[in-house]
């Protein structure tokens, strides 16, 4: 499993590398590091998908799930 997750963020860097506005990969990548326990890694690329996209539902849905995961409730 963690081989392919491993493969994943690479896949989603690389996206992100190529098209730095591209926010799917930004909430992806996220799911990636929330997996990974990367809390703070995860927020912040939620919160980058969000600002890139102010319309992208999943990116709110996966940011408003990790907060409250980690009981952060002042954001």
């Amino acid at each position: 499993m963690f081989c392919r997750i491993s493969l994943y963020e690479a896949c989603y860097l690389k996206a992100i590398e190529t098209r730095p506005d591209f926010a799917v990969a930004w909430s992806n990548l996220g799911c990636v590091f929330n997996a990974q326990g990367e809390i703070w890694l995860a927020i912040h690329h939620f919160e980058k998908a969000v600002a890139l996209d102010p319309n992208f539902l999943d990116a709110y849905i996966n940011l408003g799930n990790v907060l409250k995961e980690a009981r952060i409730f002042d954001r």
